[in-house]
């Protein structure tokens, strides 16, 4: 990842820089990222990141500083959770960062209706709206707030799933924002069981238990 796509000139690299931040910080709470790997990071990062244009900035706010750490740790030892895996493109300028792009329900009982926000921010220096929520079929339902999100500010798009049909699950849905139509895909799986009709078995165990105790009741009177 080049130096100049965020740090050129230093006024507006600085913003976005701190738009990132927020993202990255965010994605480490959510994954709960341990303490150690967090720390064994920013070691790694003293040694290998050199970037002067930030140097003063870090020095003076000891609050960012480390959570610039996170950020260019991330980004330069942990590539295996890059950018294209939490949501941030490769490219800056497509601006959206989700949170997490994959949702899984796990298991739920059919007619249950279930729903879960999705957590995006606005990586860029200007006003970003989300054109359109599209999902890949009609048992999934998007809902978002259709303002524009100023530059850092944060949103959520709400899924709902009706749950009709037993099974598996993997549906997709297309975010498309920004002025270019810009897209990103996010998704929600899971599994769901059928409800038996009707009341459930009888357990014989407990029948016949019911059945003793009320023998011995009238046996005693």
């Amino acid at each position: 990842m080049g130096d100049a796509g965020i740090v050129t000139p230093l006024s507006d690299g600085l913003s976005m820089a701190q738009n990132y931040i927020i993202f990255v910080y965010e994605y480490f709470r959510i994954r709960e990222v341990p303490s150690e790997t967090c720390h064994n990071s920013i070691l790694t990062l003293l040694h290998r990141v050199k970037l002067k244009t930030i140097t003063n900035f870090i020095l003076r706010y000891s609050m960012m500083r480390y959570l610039i750490i996170l950020f260019f740790s991330l980004a330069s030892v942990l590539p295996t959770i890059g950018y294209g895996q939490i949501g941030v493109s490769n490219e800056p300028a497509q601006g959206l960062g989700i949170i997490e792009k994959e949702y899984d329900f796990g298991k739920i009982p059919q007619g249950k209706p279930v729903q879960h926000r999705f957590q995006v921010l606005n990586l860029t220096s200007h006003d970003l709206t989300i054109n359109n929520v599209h999902a890949s079929c009609g048992c999934t339902t998007p809902e978002w707030n259709h303002d524009a999100i100023p530059a850092g500010g944060k949103a959520e798009i709400k899924i709902g799933y009706n749950s009709a049909s037993v099974g598996n699950f993997d549906k997709t849905i297309t975010v498309q924002y920004g002025n270019g139509g810009d897209t990103q895909v996010i998704s929600i799986k899971g599994t769901v069981w059928a409800i038996p009709e009707g009341p459930a078995p009888l357990n014989q165990a407990i029948a016949t238990l019911k059945a003793i105790k009320q023998y011995n009741s009238h046996s005693n009177d």
